[in-house]
């Protein structure tokens, strides 16, 4: 335990490997890194966040890239779960195209190409003060493509959170860098937008709920029949719908944010975006009928 203790303070910020994502070797899977990481998601892995994306070519239908991230929050009591991890990315480093370990504070940023350009990507480390071990690995199927599993991590005291990442995506050197702009790609403007009208809604049909609520509230004892205190309770169970739609909403931004310009994890943030703001209009349109009445 000691040695190997001594062996991750000597690997320090990073560790690099030599393998050639030109040279004829067959493609071989980080397994122990696959199965350390399968465990650690079926433990501490939030399954319902999950979000899985696959990006094809406009024209032929051929693979670009595919996305999964899962986010995580685990309590390490006794300090030895991400050193586990870590242990799994160092024993799998000799088949690796790049295997690298960073602790939180060393380093910079991360990101993984998830088209044709350098304008494509996901950020896989946003900022330094997550860790991040990852592993890149070349693809079986296409020797045009590579593997990368990395997770990223954020530590408080003993509760980490943080997401992992497989990506199968074109390699780095055959990323071009260029200005491109593509049809496929989500207009930022436009998800703003539809942000700021769902909050909109929200809000005004949270105030109409309190006005009336209080209209309610200003009956006499005798005028606050039964139909009254049912109105009441439903008005008030329609505010809570919609406060559950709003911390949603918000949610989604900070993710749609973290996906940086990947196309294809933020159109899949935008139909979640689309289903809670059909949800909240639905809401609206019921106690807006119960507004009208009285």
């Amino acid at each position: 335990m000691k040695r190997n203790f001594l062996v991750f303070i000597l690997l320090g910020a990073i560790l690099c490997v030599k393998a050639n994502p030109t040279d004829n070797s067959p493609a071989v899977k980080p397994e122990r890194v696959i199965a350390a990481l399968k465990d650690f998601e079926t433990k501490y892995g939030k399954a319902s966040e999950k979000m899985a994306s696959i990006y094809h070519d406009g024209t032929d239908g051929s693979l670009i890239s595919s996305v999964t991230t899962i986010p995580f929050e685990c309590m390490d009591f006794n300090k030895s779960i991400m050193p586990q991890l870590k242990e799994a990315f160092i024993a799998d480093k000799d088949i690796a195209i790049q295997c690298s370990i960073y602790e939180p504070g060393q380093g910079g940023t991360f990101q993984a190409y998830t088209g044709n350009t350098t304008k494509e990507y996901i950020m896989t480390r946003p900022s330094n003060k997550y860790g991040i071990y990852f592993i890149s690995t070349k693809n079986e199927e296409n020797p045009l493509h590579r593997d990368l599993i990395a997770i990223n991590f954020e530590p408080s005291g003993i509760r980490y959170t943080g997401t992992i990442y497989y990506i199968t995506s074109l390699r780095p050197d055959l990323v071009e860098n260029k200005d491109y702009t593509s049809s496929n790609l989500f207009d930022n403007y436009k998800i703003q937008q539809e942000l700021e009208k769902a909050r909109r809604e929200i809000e005004k049909a949270k105030g109409d709920i309190n006005k009336t609520k209080q209209d309610i509230a200003g009956y006499s004892p005798k005028m606050l029949h039964k139909n009254s205190v049912m109105i009441y309770n439903k008005l008030a169970s329609y505010k809570q719908s919609l406060d559950i739609i709003n911390t949603e909403i918000v949610r989604l931004e900070d993710r749609y944010n973290r996906a940086s310009i990947n196309p294809t994890g933020r159109r899949l943030i935008n139909k979640q975006l689309k289903k809670l703001h059909k949800q909240a209009t639905d809401i609206v349109k019921k106690m807006q009928k119960i507004i009208d009445k009285m």
